[in-house]
């Protein structure tokens, strides 16, 4: 049978109990953990979509990094243009291409794949 009354007292004595498991932790300044736990405590967690964004953003500026590494390759070997395959499935690489003024060349098969060739200007 469901007893209120000893439910509420168990969950009065759990929080009890936490209070002062963390007042224990707070108190040990000395132990990294417990710093780390009191820490993180002052901040809000980030949220499925902020971690994401992150993620996004992340790998867009990884990109444009090697991007550059490329191109200055390429202009320290006398290039003045270079031929790009992608993958017709990678929609984003595609439009970060035709950004960079990417001139489509053709469409051919790769292994069962069909790829875009784009020149780029240097």
């Amino acid at each position: 049978m469901y007893n209120e009354k000893n439910t509420t007292d168990s969950f009065e004595d759990e929080v009890n109990n936490y209070e002062e498991v963390e007042s224990d932790v707070s108190s040990a300044f000395d132990d990294p953990v417990a710093i780390y736990l009191k820490e993180t405590k002052r901040f809000p967690l980030l949220t499925h979509e902020a971690t994401m964004e992150l993620f996004r953003k992340y790998k867009e500026e990884q990109k444009a990094e090697l991007q550059a590494q490329r191109d200055e390759i390429a202009r320290e070997k006398g290039m003045k243009k270079v031929l790009l395959n992608i993958n017709e499935n990678n929609v984003a690489s595609i439009k970060v291409c035709e950004k960079a003024g990417g001139k489509l060349q053709d469409t051919i098969n790769i292994n069962g794949e069909k790829n875009r060739r784009y020149w780029i200007e240097l």
